[in-house]
């Protein structure tokens, strides 16, 4: 979960939507919580028809490829 993730969360109204969580590769972050939202490992998304909010633009196109290979089936949303 980048920095621009936990700004976006501080300081939009994006925390007061139905958030289920947030999603980051890293195993140690998996055992966190931010702003009360689990991260969880990538393969929740596993057959999955949420929509994802992609916010570490840097890694968007890594990221596309990692849903894709999970058989993401939801709404993909990007910053820009």
């Amino acid at each position: 979960v980048s920095q621009h993730a936990m700004l976006l969360l501080g300081s939009t109204g994006l925390k007061e939507r139905r958030l289920l969580g947030m999603v980051d590769s890293d195993p140690f972050k998996q055992t966190q919580h931010i702003g009360g939202l689990p991260i969880q490992e990538p393969q929740v998304l596993s057959d999955s028809t949420d929509c994802v909010l992609i916010a570490a633009n840097p890694y968007r196109e890594q990221i596309l490829s990692q849903l894709d290979g999970l058989g993401f089936r939801g709404e993909v949303r990007t910053l820009i």
